[in-house]
């Protein structure tokens, strides 16, 4: 009888326990689930910015080369669910304002020299490119893409001067190694110059180069002449950058939403288990109580 109810006593006390951790389980989940709402938010409001971005940048590029960007996208996805393909999507390397970075005070020379070449695609070889076309046909995807190819280019290496009043446009550029061949393509025969007399000073001394100033203006090898007033609102590296940065929030958010999703998962099985012992501590005690009674009756006839 005094092991019966020691039993008794002691399932009570595990169900009252069990009900204390589910309770904190339950708090738990609605702290997760905050942070999940929270995290959401920031990925809508980083997605719509990113939109907002493409927009802009689709404006002053050109639809057309947006679109084919786009249409790329598509079929570098189509590439990585093909077997035969999969491992070849690692010779597209991206877009040429998607390979380096540079100081703001650079982005007017970087724009006016590189142009919409600034949006032409990188890729290792020739063929690759060529694959990349005809599946864009196949899909019958729109829109008008550049390659290129690094295989299919041999850029000239010049020697350009370095001094006080000027410095090689390509020595302002942030970039891995592996895309010299192409930067070196667009950029490695510039010299930027802290002045439109500097720039005709350097052509003079050296015909082989083209000038550029922070402001924009341009001196050519060949005599001829280009600036302007340029919008500094309306700017291909600086959106480029926002988007740069945004897609590093968006990344972030997603690594920290996958996070809290797994712990939440986590936290689900846990209060699962606890439910589980609850209903089976619940059944004992019911076993226990009825054991109980079922001795005392059988005392009571007894006397």
């Amino acid at each position: 009888m005094e092991k019966e109810k020691n039993s008794l006593n002691q399932n009570i006390e595990n169900r009252y326990k069990l009900g204390d951790d589910i309770r904190k389980a339950h708090d738990d989940k609605k702290m997760w689930c905050k942070k999940e709402s929270i995290i959401k938010n920031r990925l809508s409001d980083c997605n719509e910015e990113l939109r907002s971005i493409d927009q802009k940048l689709k404006s002053m590029v050109g639809t057309n080369i947006m679109i084919g960007k786009n249409s790329i996208d598509k079929v570098l996805q189509t590439f990585k669910e093909r077997p035969d393909m999969a491992n070849k999507v690692n010779m597209y390397l991206g877009l040429v304002i998607e390979i380096f970075t540079c100081d703001p005070e650079c982005y007017k020379a970087v724009e006016v020299v590189a142009g919409n070449r600034l949006f032409y695609h990188v890729v290792q070889k020739k063929s690759f490119g060529s694959e990349l076309l005809m599946e864009m046909n196949r899909q019958k995807l729109p829109g008008e893409v550049t390659f290129i190819p690094l295989d299919g280019i041999n850029p000239h290496i010049i020697s350009l001067p370095t001094d006080a009043t000027c410095r090689p446009l390509l020595d302002t550029l942030i970039w891995d190694n592996k895309y010299r061949t192409a930067l070196q393509y667009i950029f490695g025969r510039i010299l930027i110059c802290d002045s439109l007399e500097t720039c005709t000073k350097k052509i003079l001394e050296k015909k082989y180069l083209d000038c550029v100033t922070l402001q924009g203006d341009q001196v050519g090898s060949q005599g001829w002449l280009k600036g302007g007033h340029l919008n500094n609102s309306k700017s291909t590296m600086k959106f480029q950058n926002e988007r740069r940065k945004n897609l590093e929030k968006i990344t972030s958010l997603q690594s920290d939403l996958q996070e809290v999703n797994h712990e939440m998962e986590k936290l689900d099985e846990y209060t699962t288990g606890l439910l589980s012992r609850l209903q089976q501590t619940k059944t004992k005690i019911n076993i226990a109580e009825d054991n109980n009674v079922a001795l005392e009756n059988k005392l009571k006839l007894r006397f």
